[in-house]
């Protein structure tokens, strides 16, 4: 499997797809930039990164991996994207919203240079094309034999509107 590079957002950027709605497709090239920017630098890492996307029973199910370090210049990157996952999982898209905008007001930055609003604005859209998801993401960190690195895995299921009769707006 090829390793996803930068081209390949923006390739995936201009796809016209006729059944994938604009939300949805925003929501795949957000998590393939995170495939990207946070990945470990290490080539046969890079190697390994996963981007699939399937559809079946009306749904797109949306699944990326890639390894990356447990620890950054002492930072536990694990904690962290647990804890902005976790803080918008299975919130209702109201509350979602208020902290999009509350995150948009914050001047601070993270390490890679953004305003740490791509899983939420990823969460805002998936909430509102399905308000009954009990979780917008099931993920899981896999520690493996080299020190300081573990295998991350996304996975999202957002159901295909009908471009007919849904209008959402998020």
């Amino acid at each position: 499997m090829k390793n996803v590079t930068p081209q390949d957002v923006t390739i995936m950027n201009n796809l016209y797809v006729p059944v994938v709605d604009k939300k949805i497709k925003n929501v795949i090239v957000e998590l393939m930039q995170n495939v990207v920017i946070k990945q470990s630098k290490n080539e046969e890492h890079m190697k390994k990164s996963r981007f699939i996307i399937e559809q079946d029973d009306g749904k797109l199910h949306i699944k990326a991996s890639n390894y990356m370090e447990a620890v950054i210049n002492g930072n536990n990157k694990i904690e962290e994207i647990t804890n902005r996952i976790e803080e918008v999982n299975s919130q209702d898209l109201q509350t979602i919203k208020d902290l999009y905008l509350q995150k948009l007001d914050d001047p601070t930055r993270t390490e890679t240079g953004g305003g740490g609003l791509g899983i939420v604005d990823m969460a805002r859209k998936i909430r509102s094309l399905d308000p009954s998801l009990e979780k917008i993401f099931t993920y899981s960190f896999t520690p493996t034999e080299e020190e300081n690195i573990s295998e991350f895995s996304i996975e999202i299921s957002i159901p295909i509107p009908n471009k007919k009769s849904e209008k959402n707006v998020a």
